[in-house]
């Protein structure tokens, strides 16, 4: 019996791809292109408007209220893996996971 795919990341590899573009864009303006460059105009950027309507937000250059998504792999006899999804942790969880647990956030 086949089974129904999982949702695809794929449009945020192109998203992330869009903010790389568009920063070597603007660094293309000047004499050349340079690794500081790059990483300076990605981490001025405050907010960037995804392909699908997704708006991703930034703080110092990290993305603010990210998912961090933990998966099981189930075994499927003859059909390959089967990927379950089983939680979805943001920044905000992991914020306060650190401040309950001091010892482990380094």
């Amino acid at each position: 019996m086949p089974t129904r795919p999982g949702p695809s990341y794929a449009i945020f590899g192109y998203d992330a791809m869009r903010v790389l573009g568009q920063a070597f864009a603007n660094c293309s303006q000047g004499d050349s292109v340079t690794r500081l460059c790059i990483k300076q105009e990605i981490g001025i950027r405050d907010e960037f408007a995804g392909a699908c309507g997704v708006t991703y937000q930034f703080s110092r250059g990290e993305r603010v209220n990210a998912g961090y998504y933990v998966y099981a792999v189930d075994p499927v006899d003859g059909s390959g893996p089967r990927f379950r999804q089983l939680h979805v942790l943001t920044n905000s969880d992991l914020q306060a996971t650190a401040r309950m647990h001091p010892e482990g956030a380094r």
